[in-house]
């Protein structure tokens, strides 16, 4: 007879501790909520960041292709110019005018050289600020993400010494009353 009551005991003392589990758990399902919100939050940061990022890249294509176009505008107009002085001075096109038309095409590869070496510099400057921001996000995921799973497994703990502790004390009732 007392081994069918530590059995009845035993069974109801389970079932009393799987019933606060039970009811504990929204305490685990808004953890979970309140992680997966928290690194949503944190995607969107980095998307934001990232796209921001990315945009400059277009002001930076129109800056150099603005400058590009304004160069070679600046080279037209100084063979323009050359081209006049030396029709008025009555030089032809050969000698010291052809090294002058030289000297200016030069002067408009090196200016072309610098604006996209410029421009080159100043998207793998972006480029680097992207992947910099992608590690700080993914290191503010990943901090996150263990804080989150650290109050879940605590909360878990928690719930399962509460629920232990109540499947001891349901027990302990449960023999104490069988035994008057």
């Amino acid at each position: 007879m007392a081994n069918q009551w530590m059995q009845e005991a035993d069974e109801s003392a389970k079932k009393y501790a799987e019933a606060i589990r039970q009811q504990s758990q929204y305490l685990i399902d808004q953890q979970n909520k309140a992680k997966d919100s928290a690194l949503n939050a944190i995607e969107n940061q980095r998307m934001n960041a990232v796209n921001t990022l990315n945009a400059g890249k277009s002001t930076v294509n129109q800056t150099a292709e603005s400058n590009a176009k304004q160069a070679n505008i600046n080279r037209m107009l100084a063979l323009k110019d050359n081209q006049g002085a030396m029709s008025r001075a009555g030089l032809s096109t050969q000698g010291i005018v052809g090294s002058q038309v030289n000297s200016i095409n030069n002067s408009y590869g090196n200016n072309l050289n610098t604006i996209l070496k410029d421009k080159a510099n100043q998207l793998k400057n972006i480029d680097d600020q992207v992947n910099a921001a992608n590690i700080q996000y993914d290191t503010n995921r990943l901090n996150a993400s263990n804080e989150y799973d650290s109050n879940i497994a605590n909360l878990r703990n928690q719930i399962d010494t509460q629920a232990n502790s109540a499947y001891e004390t349901e027990k302990n009732r449960y023999l104490q009353w069988k035994q008057q």
